[in-house]
């Protein structure tokens, strides 16, 4: 794995985004890969370190849209959750959620 900038940082590995069953379950199989399987068969550590994800929505077509997909990707066995603009800066304090109408959060 490398790291650097985000086009090819370790780890920036997101389940939440698709409306496509198959890149769905694509995405939280490498997910599974690289936090558990490679490691389960070679016993060598990847070092991926799930740190979770947040997707804003700052205005009512990406609310539309996130919600549509939130909703889609919980049916696939994603846990996604709305938050708050509140609840998106209690996750993290340097996000300035003056736009913000609500954060769509993936834990791992």
């Amino acid at each position: 794995l490398t790291s650097g900038t985000t086009w090819h940082a370790a780890g920036l590995m997101v389940t939440f985004g698709s409306l496509s069953e198959t890149s769905t379950e694509m995405r939280k199989h490498s997910k599974q890969l690289y936090s558990r399987l490679l490691e389960e068969e070679t016993g060598m550590s990847t070092g991926f370190m799930p740190v979770g994800f947040i997707e804003l929505a700052t205005d009512e077509g990406y609310l539309e849209e996130y919600r549509r997909v939130a909703a889609f990707n919980r049916k696939c066995g994603v846990d996604v959750h709305e938050l708050s603009p509140s609840e998106v800066a209690d996750r993290f304090p340097l996000c300035n959620v003056d736009d913000v109408l609500a954060g769509f959060f993936v834990e791992d």
